[in-house]
């Protein structure tokens, strides 16, 4: 009850725009979205706006931590999710638009210097403990094939927070998209020497999904606008 009454007020909180104007969520993951200077930016925020702005939808964007905007679309009506990783598991709960980035592999890291770390498949990854993002695509896997939260895995709101349990010797590894590693450290402040990629876990590229209680007029036009700007060349066809 609790949880659905904080789902209730956060919508409320959110939704004071017009019934016709469609959320649209996100969560800091640069360079793919993030927000600087209270501005949200990055490669598939601007995709997103181009392919709703091409499809005449209005709409806002927000940012807050991932778990929070993907409540949100897999429960509401009208929301668009971006950056989401495509699963089987995913497929029947969202409105998939369009590709966002290349394929690239969602991976265990660790620090360097831990060489007593070895990790060539999940069940060497179960020895030891991980920080993984709540409800990202990596948390849900890692939870399907047994892994456990409070005994090997530990799920965090924020990139930063995983980062410091990291560094601290508080977990041993952390899991991210490889694509996007090395911009995460780099706003994190840290130097990327300190950290090595120990084994990919999964292959998968990102999307722009509705939600599946979305009206079909949005989706179906929001479909044609992406192919539309894929044919010009405006936006990539990615592999």
């Amino acid at each position: 009850m609790k949880n659905a009454l904080g789902f209730i007020i956060l919508c409320a909180s959110i939704v004071s725009v017009e019934s016709s104007e469609v959320i649209v969520v996100t969560s800091n993951m640069a360079p793919y979205n993030y927000e600087e200077d209270g501005v949200i930016k990055g490669t598939s925020t601007g995709i997103v706006k181009m392919v709703l702005d091409r499809a005449n939808i209005d709409h806002s964007i927000y940012i807050q931590p991932w778990a929070r905007s993907y409540d949100m679309a897999l429960r509401g009506e009208n929301v668009l999710i971006y950056s989401l990783v495509r699963t089987p598991e995913r497929e029947d709960k969202f409105n998939w638009i369009g590709k966002l980035d290349d394929s690239s592999s969602i991976s265990f890291y660790k620090l360097s210097d831990r060489s007593e770390i070895v990790v060539n498949d999940l069940e060497d990854a179960k020895k030891y403990t991980i920080g993984v993002i709540r409800e990202t695509m990596g948390h849900q896997l890692l939870r399907s094939k047994g892994f456990e939260e409070g005994i090997n895995l530990f799920p965090v709101t924020r990139s930063e927070q995983g980062l410091n349990m990291l560094l601290s010797h508080r977990i041993d590894l952390v899991v991210y998209l490889e694509s996007n590693f090395s911009s995460e450290i780099k706003l994190f402040g840290a130097n990327s020497r300190l950290f090595e990629m120990t084994h990919p876990i999964y292959e998968t590229a990102s999307y722009m999904a509705f939600s599946r209680d979305s009206f079909k007029e949005l989706v179906e036009k929001s479909i044609e606008s992406y192919n539309q700007l894929v044919t010009e060349g405006v936006i990539d066809t990615f592999q």
